[in-house]
């Protein structure tokens, strides 16, 4: 059986933004040496961690409330069903110029 919500309360009237996910916290660092071998020759180390700390940024809820135009419920609607970043990622370069 299909509820529709009391006249005005329309999930399809609200305002642009009137629906907010989960806020995001992301924390990235990059660290880098230079080392002069010779005067012409140089060796560049980098080390970058991407979402250093883990922290879980998840998505935005299913917003569409209503499937199409006959006003029949989206089962799945404020579930947050996916993650808005990647977890923990670490990667290491040498660089020789010369």
């Amino acid at each position: 059986m299909c509820v529709h919500p009391p006249a005005g309360r329309d999930f399809r009237n609200l305002s642009k933004n009137a629906v907010i996910g989960p806020p995001l916290a992301d924390f990235d660092l990059a660290l880098r040496k230079q080392f002069n071998l010779t005067e012409r020759t140089n060796l560049q180390f980098r080390a970058e961690a991407f979402n250093l700390f883990n922290h879980p940024n998840f998505g935005n809820m299913i917003t569409p409330i209503f499937a199409g135009s006959t006003g029949a419920r989206n089962g799945s609607a404020g579930r947050i069903i996916d993650t808005a970043t990647t977890s923990r990622q670490i990667q290491f370069a040498l660089r020789l110029a010369f």
